[in-house]
């Protein structure tokens, strides 16, 4: 079973801020539970507690489902991973750029970049490593898109414990 969880990015009314709604209904999945909540509240609000909840019922009728997990980096807190180790679950999560990553893919930014310069074509590498933000019990595998775009470098990150 995959429980995507992304935070909405269409306004609906401008005037009021941070109104939304989800831009994907009815080109997925069923909405398994719709959490109106103030525009302005972080997308992981409440969201491993209800998470919980749903994982709990669905492994009270299906205990050996493989439930898989996909969300934006809006999600990517440390509860969350705990959440993930304590259920079994597999999980796939964007992940905010900050200065470690940055280091992280430096080299090869470098490369992809000096690639672009010199043959004059777009140029993408993935690369994954350990990362351990300060509040995560532990490392999880991070991974990385580099990519030269000829309008600049685009870099990306996720998380996940998917096996390869």
């Amino acid at each position: 079973m995959l429980v995507q969880q992304m935070t909405p990015r269409v306004a609906i009314n401008p005037e009021i801020s941070g109104s939304m709604f989800n831009g994907y209904y009815g080109q997925t999945g069923q909405i398994i539970l719709p959490v109106l909540r103030p525009g302005n509240s972080r997308s992981n609000k409440w969201y491993v507690s209800i998470l919980k909840r749903i994982v709990i019922k669905i492994r009270q009728s299906y205990p050996n489902m493989k439930i898989i997990i996909r969300t934006d980096s809006g999600f990517s807190c440390a509860p969350f991973y705990q959440l993930a180790d304590d259920y079994n679950l597999l999980f796939v999560t964007g992940q905010a750029s900050n200065s470690v990553l940055k280091r992280k893919v430096a080299r090869v930014e470098k490369a992809v970049k000096h690639l672009y310069l010199s043959q004059r074509e777009k140029h993408q590498h993935f690369i994954s490593f350990s990362y351990q933000a300060k509040r995560w019990h532990k490392e999880q595998q991070c991974y990385s898109k580099i990519e030269s775009t000829g309008l600049g470098m685009n870099i990306r990150y996720f998380i996940s414990n998917l096996p390869i």
